[in-house]
Protein backbone atom coordinates (compact mmCIF):
# COMPACT_ATOMS: atom_id res chain seq x y z
CA UNK A 1 0.00 0.00 0.00
CA UNK A 2 1.31 3.47 -0.93
CA UNK A 3 2.10 5.98 1.73
CA UNK A 4 0.99 9.59 1.05
CA UNK A 5 2.97 11.29 3.79
CA UNK A 6 2.11 14.23 6.01
CA UNK A 7 0.69 17.56 4.91
CA UNK A 8 0.66 20.81 6.91
CA UNK A 9 -2.39 22.93 6.06
CA UNK A 10 -1.40 25.75 8.43
CA UNK A 11 -0.13 28.06 5.66
CA UNK A 12 -3.16 27.34 3.49
CA UNK A 13 -5.45 28.35 6.37
CA UNK A 14 -3.43 31.57 6.86
CA UNK A 15 -3.77 32.32 3.14
CA UNK A 16 -7.54 31.76 3.38
CA UNK A 17 -7.75 34.21 6.29
CA UNK A 18 -5.80 36.85 4.33
CA UNK A 19 -8.12 36.45 1.35
CA UNK A 20 -11.14 36.90 3.61
CA UNK A 21 -9.63 40.11 5.03
CA UNK A 22 -8.98 41.44 1.54
CA UNK A 23 -12.55 40.71 0.44
CA UNK A 24 -13.86 42.69 3.43
CA UNK A 25 -11.57 45.64 2.68
CA UNK A 26 -13.05 48.83 1.26
CA UNK A 27 -12.54 48.21 -2.46
CA UNK A 28 -14.37 51.42 -3.38
CA UNK A 29 -11.95 53.55 -1.35
CA UNK A 30 -9.00 51.69 -2.85
CA UNK A 31 -10.24 52.33 -6.41
CA UNK A 32 -10.81 56.02 -5.61
CA UNK A 33 -7.24 56.34 -4.31
CA UNK A 34 -5.83 54.56 -7.37
CA UNK A 35 -7.91 56.79 -9.67
CA UNK A 36 -6.60 59.92 -7.98
CA UNK A 37 -3.01 58.72 -8.15
CA UNK A 38 -3.32 57.89 -11.85
CA UNK A 39 -5.01 61.25 -12.54
CA UNK A 40 -2.18 63.05 -10.71
CA UNK A 41 0.43 61.24 -12.80
CA UNK A 42 -1.45 62.08 -15.99
CA UNK A 43 -1.81 65.72 -14.99
CA UNK A 44 1.92 66.07 -14.18
CA UNK A 45 2.76 64.84 -17.69
CA UNK A 46 0.13 67.04 -19.34
CA UNK A 47 1.34 70.15 -17.51
CA UNK A 48 4.94 69.40 -18.44
CA UNK A 49 3.99 69.03 -22.13
CA UNK A 50 1.72 72.11 -22.32
CA UNK A 51 3.50 74.84 -24.33
CA UNK A 52 4.33 78.22 -22.81
CA UNK A 53 3.91 81.40 -24.87
CA UNK A 54 6.95 83.67 -25.44
CA UNK A 55 6.08 87.38 -25.69
CA UNK A 56 9.64 88.74 -25.52
CA UNK A 57 9.77 89.57 -29.25
CA UNK A 58 12.82 87.38 -29.83
CA UNK A 59 13.16 85.09 -32.83
CA UNK A 60 12.46 81.45 -32.12
CA UNK A 61 12.44 78.10 -33.93
CA UNK A 62 9.23 76.09 -33.72
CA UNK A 63 8.85 72.31 -33.48
CA UNK A 64 8.58 72.09 -37.29
CA UNK A 65 12.06 73.63 -37.61
CA UNK A 66 10.86 76.98 -39.01
CA UNK A 67 12.16 80.29 -37.65
CA UNK A 68 9.59 82.90 -36.57
CA UNK A 69 9.79 86.42 -35.21
CA UNK A 70 8.10 86.50 -31.85
CA UNK A 71 5.52 89.13 -31.02
CA UNK A 72 6.30 91.51 -28.19
CA UNK A 73 3.33 92.18 -25.97
CA UNK A 74 3.84 94.47 -23.02
CA UNK A 75 2.72 93.02 -19.72
CA UNK A 76 1.98 89.56 -21.09
CA UNK A 77 3.62 86.60 -19.43
CA UNK A 78 3.55 83.09 -20.88
CA UNK A 79 2.30 80.05 -19.00
CA UNK A 80 -1.41 80.86 -18.68
CA UNK A 81 -2.39 77.70 -20.53
CA UNK A 82 -0.07 75.62 -18.36
CA UNK A 83 -1.39 77.18 -15.14
CA UNK A 84 -4.95 76.60 -16.37
CA UNK A 85 -4.75 72.91 -15.48
CA UNK A 86 -4.65 73.65 -11.74
CA UNK A 87 -6.58 76.93 -11.63
CA UNK A 88 -10.20 77.34 -10.61
CA UNK A 89 -10.86 80.26 -12.97
CA UNK A 90 -9.27 81.69 -16.10
CA UNK A 91 -8.45 84.91 -14.20
CA UNK A 92 -6.50 82.90 -11.63
CA UNK A 93 -4.55 81.22 -14.44
CA UNK A 94 -3.77 84.59 -16.08
CA UNK A 95 -2.67 86.23 -12.83
CA UNK A 96 -0.30 83.42 -11.91
CA UNK A 97 -1.60 83.15 -8.33
CA UNK A 98 -1.93 79.38 -8.72
CA UNK A 99 1.68 78.99 -9.84
CA UNK A 100 3.44 76.01 -8.35
CA UNK A 101 0.37 74.22 -6.99
CA UNK A 102 0.94 70.69 -5.82
CA UNK A 103 -0.72 68.43 -8.40
CA UNK A 104 -1.50 65.66 -5.89
CA UNK A 105 -3.30 68.11 -3.61
CA UNK A 106 -5.20 69.55 -6.59
CA UNK A 107 -6.35 66.10 -7.74
CA UNK A 108 -7.40 65.13 -4.20
CA UNK A 109 -9.84 68.07 -4.28
CA UNK A 110 -11.44 66.89 -7.55
CA UNK A 111 -14.71 64.96 -7.22
CA UNK A 112 -14.90 61.35 -8.35
CA UNK A 113 -17.99 60.15 -10.19
CA UNK A 114 -18.83 56.54 -9.44
CA UNK A 115 -21.18 55.09 -12.05
CA UNK A 116 -21.63 51.34 -11.85
CA UNK A 117 -18.12 49.91 -11.92
CA UNK A 118 -16.54 53.07 -13.40
CA UNK A 119 -14.59 55.65 -11.40
CA UNK A 120 -14.28 58.90 -13.33
CA UNK A 121 -12.29 62.08 -12.65
CA UNK A 122 -12.63 65.07 -14.95
CA UNK A 123 -9.29 66.78 -15.61
CA UNK A 124 -9.94 70.02 -17.49
CA UNK A 125 -8.22 73.26 -18.42
CA UNK A 126 -10.18 76.41 -17.51
CA UNK A 127 -8.49 78.66 -20.08
CA UNK A 128 -10.98 79.58 -22.81
CA UNK A 129 -8.65 78.97 -25.75
CA UNK A 130 -7.54 75.54 -24.58
CA UNK A 131 -8.69 72.73 -26.81
CA UNK A 132 -7.88 70.02 -24.31
CA UNK A 133 -10.44 68.44 -22.04
CA UNK A 134 -9.77 64.87 -21.05
CA UNK A 135 -11.56 62.46 -18.77
CA UNK A 136 -9.61 59.94 -16.75
CA UNK A 137 -11.47 56.74 -15.98
CA UNK A 138 -10.65 53.64 -13.98
CA UNK A 139 -12.76 50.54 -14.47
CA UNK A 140 -13.34 48.17 -11.61
CA UNK A 141 -13.95 44.68 -12.95
CA UNK A 142 -16.69 42.84 -11.13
Amino acid sequence: MARWGNCDFKQLKQFKEKLEKMSKADIKKFCENVSKELAARLLRKVIKRTPVGDYSGKTYTCVGGKTHKGSKKKGMVGGTLRRGWTAKTEEEAKSGNGKGKNVSNWVNELPIKHIGNIFQIDVTNVVSYSRLCRIWTLYQKS
